[in-house]
């Protein structure tokens, strides 16, 4: 049998269930292998502040891996181990286009956010206020005048709508900035982040540090923003409830994460 020394953890749609809690079967497997010197690393879309209180639930060291591998952070300490901005210019042409198309966006810095939308945190007049609301209760969130100059340092620009036909124009109007990574990071969110990173380039040099091979390393997703991960990794699982295109990457497909698919997995490796 392989001797994994890693195991690599999306958060939403795979740790998370349906109610955004971890399954008793996730917490009881996690800590049992924990216990045994499998170590566990959580890697996010999510700014790692929003990450953090799953650490704590689940008893594994407070590192996490977060907006999409811009940043690495001991949440517990505060110390960034990784952050790597979209440059200035570059991010200028971001926010240009998402405002030329009228798409309600977000502005992550490290511990900030900005947005640009007055009405942000109201629910009547903001479809996606409550995760906004969310935010501002962790991270200093910010409601900036739009011809203010944006000083923070950038590591994610996040846009968000239901109407896909309209990500997908937006998508390919991203694409066409130099120097940006896009990725789908749920159905309705477009993550922007500098070229070149991704959870599994992040992963990769996160487990490098840790002396753990690619090929020690399981990982577990659902969604695009995991499929970097999929590719590096010796045991990619997707998640029952994954993007098909997650599934054609993975060696082993698990129960969804409404049936604890990563205790599901985790029991037949271990």
């Amino acid at each position: 049998m392989k001797s994994y020394k890693l195991v690599a953890l999306d958060i939403d749609g795979t740790l998370l269930d349906s109610m955004h809690k971890i399954p008793e079967e996730n917490r009881l497997i996690i800590q049992k292998l924990y216990q045994k010197d499998i170590e566990f690393v959580l890697v996010t879309g999510r700014p790692d502040a929003l990450a953090k209180q799953y650490t704590e639930q689940l008893g594994i060291p407070p590192i996490i891996v977060g907006n999409n591998g811009a940043t690495v952070r001991n949440v517990q300490t505060k110390e960034l181990q990784v952050a790597e901005f979209i440059r200035k210019d570059i991010a200028a042409q971001v926010i240009n286009c998402l405002l030329s198309r009228g798409i309600y966006f977000r502005i992550y810095g490290v511990d900030s956010v900005i947005s640009l939308f007055p009405d942000d945190l109201d629910e009547t007049k903001n479809e996606f206020a409550l995760f906004s609301q969310r935010l501002a209760g962790q991270m200093n969130f910010v409601i900036a005048n739009r011809d203010a100059p944006i000083e923070m340092d950038i590591v994610k620009i996040s846009c968000f709508s239901h109407d896909q036909q309209l990500l997908s124009q937006v998508r390919d109007e991203l694409e066409c900035i130099a120097d940006v990574e896009v990725v789908r990071g749920a159905s309705v969110c477009l993550d922007v982040m500098k070229r070149g990173i991704s959870k599994g380039n992040a992963l990769i040099n996160y487990a490098n540090q840790k002396g753990i091979t690619p090929e020690e390393i399981i990982a577990f997703g659902d969604s695009e923003n995991d499929a970097s991960m999929l590719e590096l990794v010796g045991m990619p699982i997707a998640m029952g409830n994954a993007e098909d295109s997650l599934k054609v990457i993975a060696k082993k497909v698990t129960s969804t994460n409404d049936q604890a698919g990563v205790a599901k997995a985790l029991g037949e490796i271990f």
